[in-house]
């Protein structure tokens, strides 16, 4: 992602696996297409300066997180720990 993007909007509706979550975060995101499609690789990716947007916003999320509530909590706890730990991860996430 060469800019990065204001805001970014992600419809987890359809998601029904791990698999699908990874495949669309990398579609949405911009993710390189060297990206491994698990937590650790999501890490590496979202902690590289300027990869997230300045706003995420996460739709159906309530939803999602009936479905699959691991992967629901291993998200949010990769994207606010990236905030936490890195200063310059400046993304504001919305769960919608």
């Amino acid at each position: 992602m060469s800019s990065r993007f204001q805001h970014v909007e992600i419809d987890l509706a359809d998601v029904a696996t791990v698999d699908d979550l990874h495949n669309l975060m990398m579609q949405r995101l911009e993710f390189p297409h060297y990206y491994g499609k698990n937590w650790d690789a999501f890490w590496d990716v979202i902690t590289e300066p300027e990869r997230l947007p300045h706003k995420l916003t996460l739709r159906g999320w309530a939803d999602f997180q009936q479905r699959l509530a691991e992967a629901a909590g291993q998200l949010r706890e990769c994207l606010q720990d990236a905030g936490i730990r890195y200063s310059y991860v400046d993304c504001k996430i919305e769960y919608a």
